[in-house]
């Protein structure tokens, strides 16, 4: 992906606790891990993935140099603080 771009991932989950809120977490090389999105919880269970499902934008931000890793961290947060993470890398070209 190249910096100044768009994306969108989509997060297939299910927890048998109530969510509370979907946040995004990303870490620019080796900037410290910093909040950058945080949804409420909207279910939308899919009958086709067996699962709850959300498309989640995040945009490669402007001036981040070629080569440089980051790790998007997507937290799905319950109400009993039973999270879980799930964590992808992108490099930007």
């Amino acid at each position: 992906y190249t910096a100044g771009t768009s994306i969108k991932t989509e997060l297939q989950y299910f927890s048998e606790n109530p969510i509370t809120e979907i946040n995004l977490y990303n870490k620019i090389g080796s900037n410290p891990k910093l909040k950058v999105l945080s949804l409420p919880h909207i279910p939308a269970y899919s009958r086709l993935k067996s699962a709850d499902t959300v498309l989640i934008p995040y945009m490669i931000p402007i001036g981040t140099p070629v080569g440089t890793s980051i790790v998007l961290d997507y937290e799905i947060a319950t109400n009993i603080n039973l999270n879980i993470v799930r964590s992808i890398t992108i490099k930007v070209k």
